[in-house]
């Protein structure tokens, strides 16, 4: 066996071993515990669990592989994707985590069928989840294939049954508190691991000005559409043009302030001030990790021109450069970044099933036994799908573009929805319904008939175009919530926050 192989393995036990530890913490079954920990959570496992949720198999195998086939012009896409966590910071997070400790919420559909008082915003939020996190548990499966391509001849499909397996079983098991705790260690996981690669790239390739002198002199491949010579360091090249970085930027600003695998964290937190910081602890981790991540992109062009496929680029590299027990380590950092995100998806697309299906919209008087119970069913329904969907889904050029349409999705679907809760009082139900029922719809057709893109747009443009029109016009042509609606989010303490509110006499 491998030293490669060797330490995944170890890793994948730890996980379990996480998995097991957490589930003893929850022995009476509570469905508030295994699904948000209690809002327990000091700051470092909080900024553990998002930073890990929001780092994926999109951030290592993804954004390494357009690096290495399109060129540093992606570097631009990353100022959408950490714009996403310091508007959640600034604006979303101390109103989220507000309400859902007041109102006792355990998910964004919760909050989505208070607001809009319709079972219609829960229903339709829900499918959201459950479609677009099939798909991205596929891609990460996809992301998994990537690692464990270049250290075993293991056949795709047991890599992804094997992955899903124990994603499955940790997820199970530990519930919210055991996510966390993986979570919290393959942060500082990946933390390390990339900074063990910057210095080893920039060492062994002379520093960043020779870096991108080698990775400018990169020749064409034949047979593909990659970028080569200056197009690979250029500002703009013929895919990433003006408009389409834009398209990009916003799917990754709009899908990291709407999806719930990220901005449910914020449920976990024992206060406010906890909610807050740890997005804020986490976006120093995050800017390390993704400013680090094009060295390896561009190295690995550099050393290898023509590999057989873009995702290939992060661990190809790992394994040319580093030591053996170094490079497992590394590899592990990328199985990390790709089993945290899964396993919070996995997670809330049970809950989204059990709680806010059944329990919530079936059966409302459905102990918190049968919740979870169902839960782990969904779970398991959840994992079969998306191994089907990530095996069928294996020639796809890159697994960032699977992952760029589900957030464009949920970008669009949602997040017009998600700021007029807390700051529109005449955003209505059926404005909330028409408003999702448009992104999604106009995200799902484009996507799925790309020749009729107006313009030839990102589909995230017109969807969200769609979904904002939609919510403004409907909400003017229908009746406003309620008073009593309107007070669980815009009372002085949801507002506020307790502090501030008494600060101004309002309490």
């Amino acid at each position: 066996m491998s030293m490669n192989l060797a330490v995944l393995i170890l890793f994948i036990a730890l996980m379990l071993l996480l998995g097991y530890m957490a589930n003893k913490k929850n022995k009476s079954g509570d469905a508030t515990e295994f699904f948000v920990v209690n809002r327990s959570l000091g700051i470092l496992l909080c900024a553990g669990t998002y930073c890990a949720s929001f780092l994926s198999a999109g951030t290592f195998v993804g954004t390494a592989g357009v690096i290495y086939s399109l060129g540093w012009v992606y570097v631009w896409q990353l100022i959408g994707s950490l714009a996403g966590p310091f508007f959640l910071c600034i604006v979303l997070v101390p109103k989220f985590w507000r309400y859902g400790y007041y109102n006792n919420a355990l998910s964004m559909p919760d909050l989505f069928a208070e607001r809009y008082s319709a079972k219609w915003s829960r229903i339709i939020f829900s499918l959201v989840i459950l479609i677009v996190y099939i798909f991205g548990m596929s891609s990460m499966y996809l992301g998994l294939n990537a690692v464990w391509g270049q250290i075993s001849d293991v056949p795709l499909i047991w890599i992804i049954i094997i992955s899903a397996i124990t994603i499955l079983i940790f997820s199970c098991s530990g519930g919210a508190r055991g996510v966390t705790w993986t979570d919290t260690a393959c942060s500082a996981i990946m933390l390390v691991a990339v900074v063990i690669m910057s210095i080893v790239i920039l060492v062994k390739s002379g520093g960043f000005e020779s870096l991108a002198v080698q990775f400018a002199s990169s020749p064409k491949v034949e047979g593909t559409s990659w970028m080569h010579g200056k197009d690979l360091i250029a500002p703009t090249n013929a895919y990433y043009t003006v408009i389409m970085t834009i398209a990009w930027n916003l799917t990754w600003f709009l899908g990291n302030t709407s999806q719930p695998h990220q901005v449910t964290r914020a449920y976990l937190a024992k206060n406010e001030k906890v909610a807050r910081g740890a997005i804020a602890l986490s976006e120093a981790v995050i800017l390390i990790v993704v400013f680090a991540i094009p060295l390896v992109g561009a190295y690995a062009r550099v050393l290898f021109p023509a590999l057989g496929k873009a995702d290939y680029a992060f661990p190809a590299v790992v394994m040319a450069t580093l030591p053996s027990f170094v490079a497992a380590f590394v590899l592990v950092a990328i199985v990390a970044a790709i089993f945290s995100t899964a396993s919070t998806m996995l997670i809330i697309s049970g809950q989204c099933v059990s709680y806010d299906f059944y329990k919530k919209l079936i059966n409302p008087e459905a102990s918190d036994k049968d919740v979870l119970n169902i839960s782990r069913i969904a779970m398991i329904v959840c994992s079969l799908l998306s191994i089907i969907i990530a095996y069928y889904a294996q020639t796809l050029p890159s697994l960032l573009f699977l992952w760029n349409s589900a957030f464009a999705m949920m970008g669009a679907t949602i997040t017009p929805s998600l700021v007029a809760a807390f700051y529109w009082k005449g955003a209505t139900a059926k404005g909330n319904v028409a408003s999702m029922i448009t992104g999604m719809g106009v995200s799902i057709f484009l996507n799925l008939f790309p020749e009729l893109k107006p313009f030839g747009l990102h589909p995230l443009l017109p969807a969200l175009v769609g979904s904002i029109l939609a919510l403004i016009i409907v909400s003017k042509c229908t009746e406003n919530p309620s008073p009593e609606t309107l007070d669980k989010f815009f009372n002085p303490l949801v507002r506020y926050g307790e502090t501030e509110a008494k600060n101004r006499g309002l309490l």
